[in-house]
């Protein structure tokens, strides 16, 4: 980083020191993520990444920018210092909250944490199945409509037919 102050340089220092400073480097990419972006899809992604480690330094209780600021994303630069050396000397095993808190949410855990991967994905086939059962609560309702059905052809009626016994099958097992 070009201009930054001595204590900033000697910080920087101490982090590529430690044991886990690759980790920081492949985690946390400050050059990437403090550059001006070109694009808004760029951006949204920096900002995508930016809120999450703004998430991270609120769990690990750092100072982190309120982000109703508007100079919020220029201010990050301190709290990912923080996070870099907090990853450089943390085994990966021990970085999430997971193992000090109850987290409830999976953007909660720690972007590598095993625990959020499985949290994640037990909601979304929470949703899958709750979006499963409103689609089968509208077939039935279609199903005992006399009308719908005299409309249908008989290629729809057997493919509404097997999508019901599939759902059937999947809430049995």
């Amino acid at each position: 980083m070009s201009g930054s102050s001595p204590r900033t340089s000697r910080f920087l220092k101490d982090i590529q020191a430690c044991k886990y400073s690759d980790d920081a480097d492949k985690l946390i990419n400050i050059r990437e993520l403090i550059k001006p972006n070109v694009s808004l899809r760029q951006q949204e992604e920096v900002d995508r990444e930016l809120h999450l480690w703004r998430h991270q330094g609120e769990l690990l209780d750092y100072w982190v920018p309120d982000v109703q600021d508007s100079q919020w994303r220029s201010w990050m630069f301190g709290t990912l210092l923080q996070l870099r050396r907090f990853i450089s000397i943390t085994k990966p095993e021990d970085r999430c909250q997971c193992k000090n808190r109850c987290l409830t949410t999976p953007q909660d855990h720690w972007p590598e944490c095993q625990n959020g991967k499985d949290l994640k994905k037990k909601k979304e086939e929470e949703a899958e199945k709750a979006r499963n059962r409103k689609l089968a609560l509208a077939i039935s309702k279609t199903m005992t409509d006399d009308k719908v059905l005299a409309e249908l052809m008989d290629e729809e009626v057997r493919a509404l037919h097997m999508r019901c016994m599939c759902e059937r099958i999947k809430r049995c097992i």
